[in-house]
């Protein structure tokens, strides 16, 4: 662990049981001046544990602390381990929290978080805007094909200018309520027609003229005995 200014490394560990081969270490990391004695730390490239003495039946533990970076990595473990009379408990020991991080990098690691959270934010608020717009275009459009139905489909092809481009029969042979259908024929080419007369002083005819004029629009409506 790095440790930064008033701040020492150190290592916790408690006695093996009779069934361990090994010490336990309960703690390590970096903490402040004031958790433990501090000239016991200073100035020791080496993290040498100590033997702490506590009456029973607080358990026996182990410390060693110095001050230099990466200092407690490596565990000394003498022969002869020297004893220090403490009435420190363990928990003392156990509660500081660790410092692995400068203020700086706290303070960088803050302003990234708070960025990202940004960004995520604008985001959000920018699909959300771009759902509603094209939510809002698409009710436009279809109020306007309601309003006229003809919108979706573009004339490809010119409708005859004038019915006198055509020869209409004396004989009716169907009439209806809106419209009236003619034979005749074309006078260019002689070519034989039916002609349907949709009548212009009705709202129900000049929807039907619209609702037909779509039909007949159709991509993949195009019959050849049908002209437009």
């Amino acid at each position: 662990y790095v440790h930064t200014s008033k701040w020492y490394c150190t290592v916790l560990a408690t006695e093996k049981n009779k069934n361990e081969s090994f010490n336990r270490i309960l703690d390590m990391g970096c903490y402040k001046e004031q958790s433990f004695i501090g000239r016991k730390c200073e100035n020791k490239s080496e993290c040498i544990m100590e033997k702490i003495y506590n009456s029973p039946p607080v358990d026996t533990y182990y410390r060693c602390c110095c001050d230099k970076d990466y200092c407690n990595k490596k565990i000394i473990w003498p022969v002869n381990i020297t004893t220090i009379y403490e009435t420190t408990t363990s928990d003392q020991w156990k509660s500081p929290t660790t410092r692995t991080t400068s203020i700086g990098d706290d303070k960088r690691m803050l302003y990234i978080i708070i960025g990202c959270a940004l960004i995520v934010f604008l985001l959000v608020c920018g699909l959300i805007a771009f759902f509603l717009l094209r939510r809002q275009c698409n009710k436009e459009h279809a109020r306007k094909m309601l309003i006229d139905p003809t919108i979706r489909y573009p004339e490809t092809r010119p409708f005859l200018e004038s019915i006198e481009s055509i020869q209409l029969d004396p004989e009716i042979p169907q009439q209806r309520r809106f419209c009236t259908i003619h034979t005749g024929r074309i006078l260019s080419s002689g070519l034989r027609v039916a002609v349907k007369v949709l009548s212009d002083n009705d709202i129900q005819s000049s929807t039907l003229y619209k609702q037909e004029k779509m039909i007949y629009e159709l991509l993949n409506n195009s019959p050849n005995n049908i002209l437009k």
